[in-house]
């Protein structure tokens, strides 16, 4: 099964030669003869190795590229890890649950305090504790991690530093050929090109979130379009359904009468 597989690998990267417009010669000799006379037994040459060593380093950098494109969208159909799939005038976001911090785009895990037991651990949206020697006294600070800086007491994109959008937040543009910082409002509000594009204009926003459970409804919940019960329901947390408040009203008021005759019982 070994050697099938090794000479599966052999073929893989010769095809992968081949479409990166490596000359002919180059590619028959990646294929040594051994290997075309007895397929049950690879060598594999000096040259080779080399070869195998630049095209995984070219694979994984092409697979590292495509995880982080994919990972760098939120879209209508993200699922949020430990959080909300929300929705402002210019992008859709996670919103962590309470006590949880974003560690990517689409996942959140819980807070930390920053000591010596939560090194590495989240203390923060996009921050981790670190350990750090200053004037040889051992502190443990919470820093932003890659792709973020220190702004107004949170990490924000570094491409964001600085930038306030007044009734918002900073975006990074999804473009490739334009990663700066820009402005995603508040429902309610929108860009204001006389103002900078702050969020300082009136200006209405179609919600695009999917809310497709039964007695659900796209609500602006403090500036977040966002899936919610509708009126005259609330949301059972165990089956993560909306149900009619007079359910709920019988089930309380059921139990208050069965605590009330164990407790007069008691007395």
């Amino acid at each position: 099964m070994i050697r099938a597989r090794a000479l599966q690998h052999t073929i893989f990267f010769v095809k992968i030669e081949i479409l990166l417009n490596i000359t002919t010669e180059r590619a028959l000799n990646i294929l040594p003869n051994s290997v075309i006379k007895n397929p049950s037994f690879v060598t594999i040459p000096s040259y080779y190795s080399k070869m195998n060593t630049l095209y995984s380093l070219f694979l994984v950098l092409f697979v590292q590229l495509g995880i982080q494109y994919n990972n760098a969208k939120v879209t209508v159909d993200t699922s949020c890890k430990n959080g909300t799939l929300v929705q402002m005038s210019n992008h859709l976001e996670c919103k962590c649950n309470e006590n949880f911090v974003h560690v990517s785009e689409d996942i959140c895990e819980e807070k930390s305090e920053c000591n010596d037991k939560m090194v590495n651990k989240p203390c923060g949206d996009y921050s981790t504790c670190i350990k750090n020697v200053d004037q040889e006294i051992e502190k443990y600070i919470c820093t932003c991690i890659s792709g973020f800086a220190y702004d107004n007491k949170v990490c924000v994109p570094a491409e964001c530093k600085g930038i306030s959008c007044v009734n918002g937040k900073c975006i990074v543009n999804p473009s490739p050929d334009n990663k700066e910082g820009r402005c995603s409002c508040n429902i309610g509000k929108v860009p204001n090109p006389e103002d900078n594009n702050n969020c300082t204009k009136d200006g209405d926003t179609e919600c695009k979130l999917k809310c497709t459970k039964e007695n659900e409804m796209c609500k602006n919940v403090e500036g977040l379009f966002e899936c919610s019960c509708q009126d005259g329901f609330i949301l059972d947390l165990e089956q993560n359904l909306c149900k009619s408040y007079s359910v709920f009203n019988v089930l309380n008021l059921s139990i208050i009468f069965f605590v009330s005759v164990i407790c007069s019982y008691v007395i």
